[in-house]
């Protein structure tokens, strides 16, 4: 009888731990650290247009409410990308965390999706960043732009 209490009680607690499990957290578009993947709390993501996976700290960086503008450009390699502006708050914590962070990776997530990794080389403190990715098309980087400066006018109002 004993054991068969034991045995219930552990059957009503992995219930119940089962009943309270989390979903996965969704992410804001934004940068994030990527992590070891010994860290308790990061969230694994597969960068698109890849089957690579990646481990990123769920706290951001910067996300939309630190962007002042998105721009398209032309880059050295005959590819386009994007260059996000950040604001003041931006700027600080993009030049704190680029300092921290030299010579190690971070993403850029846009709707919880891992879109691009870039090794960063050391502090930055201009308040800009930038996305390039051969995938990247004039498409996509057109509706892309167009949705997040959208975002931004809102979060500015």
């Amino acid at each position: 009888m004993k054991y068969l209490n034991y045995v219930i009680v552990l059957l009503c607690v992995g219930f119940l731990a089962s009943c309270s499990s989390e979903k996965p957290k969704t992410l804001e578009t934004g940068w994030y650290y990527i992590v070891a993947k010994n860290r308790i709390d990061l969230v694994t993501r597969i960068k698109k247009n890849t089957q690579d996976s990646f481990y990123l700290n769920q706290t951001p960086i910067v996300t939309v409410p630190h962007f002042k503008e998105v721009m398209i450009y032309s880059g050295m390699v005959g590819n386009e990308g994007m260059q996000v502006i950040l604001n003041e708050e931006g700027t600080k914590r993009w030049a704190d965390a680029t300092k921290l962070y030299a010579r190690n990776y971070m993403g850029f997530v846009i709707d919880d999706e891992l879109v691009h990794v870039q090794r960063i080389p050391g502090p930055e403190k201009t308040g800009m960043t930038t996305l390039n990715e051969k995938w990247f098309d004039k498409k996509y980087l057109e509706e892309t732009a167009a949705k997040l400066n959208l975002q931004i006018g809102q979060g500015q109002k």
